[in-house]
């Protein structure tokens, strides 16, 4: 679900939460949890009600998702911006790999697999890429930007 980047991203969470399990938007805890530190200041967020839940946000935009079948990862990003910072994607892909669209729908495709498995790409032992992931959808996104989502499979 979209939302203004200005709107509080744990306001948006929980209205997304509600939403999806049919409860007032008050009676939803949101937060997030670190899974290396333990910190509650950051890290990978989560929902009450037994739902799975991510978020992302990039300039003006701020995406939400929410899951009652498994993890889900969600990621925005600005095209101009990621085509301008990453040259080098040998981070996220074995040499002679196919890309399928831009250069940035990859990273938010990469990305929201990550945020799904709750890992980081330092924490990858693989190089398993989005395009061998059938879980990992484009979204439509504003103009300039894109997105994607990651779900686990049923």
């Amino acid at each position: 679900m979209w939302h203004d980047a200005t709107t509080d991203a744990d306001a948006a969470l929980g209205a997304h939460v509600a939403g999806v399990v049919g409860v007032p938007a008050g009676a939803v805890d949101v937060g997030r949890l670190c899974p290396r530190c333990g910190s509650a200041d950051h890290g990978r967020p989560w929902a009450s009600h037994g739902v799975h839940v991510s978020l992302a946000r990039s300039g003006p935009h701020l995406v939400t998702a929410v899951s009652t079948t498994g993890p889900v990862g969600v990621d925005v990003e600005c095209v101009a911006d990621v085509a301008s910072a990453w040259d080098d994607l040998s981070a996220l892909l074995d040499p002679g790999t196919v890309v399928r669209g831009t250069r940035a729908a990859l990273w938010c495709r990469t990305e929201a697999m990550l945020k799904r498995d709750g890992t980081g790409l330092s924490a990858r032992r693989e190089r398993r890429t989005p395009e061998d992931d059938h879980l990992v959808d484009d979204l439509a996104a504003p103009a300039g930007y894109c997105a994607a989502v990651a779900v686990t499979g049923l």
